[in-house]
């Protein structure tokens, strides 16, 4: 059995297990985020139309209404930082859905 960190936010939980995330929102399915090898980066996921990044200090954000290729595109990237910077940061509206502990 895998051993997982349960946080509460506000109307979230989250269960970080050794190889993903799993995300139970009010009104949401479950929703796998990945981790990505970066330094500013943790993981990313991707669900109806919004891309959830988890930074590395913790903190969670949901962007609203990115276009999949940037999920894909994050994935893919050798720098996801420099995409990140590049494609996402500034271009969509967000909300911080997580705090860092």
């Amino acid at each position: 059995m895998e051993k997982a960190i349960i946080l509460q936010a506000t109307d979230c939980q989250w269960l970080f297990p050794y190889s993903h995330v799993i995300m139970r929102k009010k009104g949401v399915n479950p929703m796998s985020m990945h981790f990505v090898a970066s330094t500013l980066v943790d993981s990313i996921g991707y669900h109806n139309g919004n891309l959830y990044i988890q930074f590395k200090s913790g903190n969670l954000y949901e962007y609203f209404n990115v276009p999949f290729r940037h999920y894909q595109g994050m994935l893919a990237t050798e720098s996801v930082g420099k995409y990140y910077g590049r494609h996402i940061r500034g271009q969509y509206p967000r909300k911080k859905i997580a705090y860092s502990l």
